[in-house]
């Protein structure tokens, strides 16, 4: 985040050189525009390169986990070259970037009717992400924070990105295993949603989506479902393994 943060003001003091130049308005549109265009490209790049190691990571350690209590065989090497895993690690910042993307659009819109000038921006946009990053604000910027953005997001993402990750590598696993089918296990606590609990216990094939809160998901923290229904999942997936007779 501090890498985007950093990112988005550059973008921003480029701007106001060129205006500064031209003797012209800011114009907020073509701001949004390269931010956007940072977020998809260099953005999705850093965010994949910060958080390789920690997915892969995760999904070792289940791995291991599950070799140990089922008797998987698990070639770690193998795992990390398949088409799923690249695929995942190539779309996996995108909901993050969603987010950070919702917001700018906020703040541009706030900018343009409320006539912000660049140095309000340049505050405005400090603030949004210290918040995200840190949560330590004066109490008048928080106040002007929590009117208008998501909330504190640094361990949001950390928590769903790894069970994401956890639970994506079980399934492969479980293919590459011969598993047919999965079970969806919540964890009993007063913090499991009742849409989580009333899934515990359904089993379907791998290729099969399981009926969460009236969304399909193929696993906890699917990116697929609504934030409201992925985001700090604690969730898991196990294996239905059928005796042979």
């Amino acid at each position: 985040m501090e890498h985007d943060k950093r990112a988005l003001l550059a973008i921003l003091n480029d701007h106001k050189t060129l205006i500064l130049k031209e003797r012209k308005s800011i114009d907020w549109e073509l701001v949004g525009k390269d931010w956007d265009e940072y977020l998809s490209e260099a953005g999705e790049d850093e965010w994949r390169k910060i958080f390789m190691p920690v997915i892969q990571g995760v999904m070792t350690d289940r791995a291991k986990a599950l070799v140990a209590d089922f008797g998987f065989q698990f070639d770690v090497v193998n795992f990390y070259a398949r088409e799923w895993y690249t695929d995942y690690m190539l779309q996996f910042a995108q909901p993050i970037n969603d987010t950070t993307s919702t917001t700018l659009s906020n703040m541009l819109d706030q900018a343009m009717n409320e006539g912000w000038s660049i140095p309000e921006m340049q505050k405005n946009l400090t603030t949004t992400f210290d918040q995200w990053m840190k949560g330590d604000l004066t109490p008048e910027e928080f106040t002007w924070y929590s009117e208008r953005m998501p909330a504190y997001r640094t361990e949001n993402i950390a928590r769903s990105e790894t069970i994401r990750a956890s639970n994506k590598g079980s399934k492969e696993l479980f293919r590459d295993n011969k598993v047919e089918e999965n079970e969806w296990l919540a964890t009993n606590d007063s913090r499991v949603r009742p849409e989580h609990w009333a899934a515990n216990g359904q089993v379907r094939k791998l290729d099969e989506p399981f009926d969460v809160g009236g969304e399909k998901l193929m696993y906890p923290a699917d990116p697929a479902g609504s934030p409201e229904n992925t985001c700090n999942d604690r969730c898991t997936l196990i294996p239905v393994i059928k005796e042979i007779e």
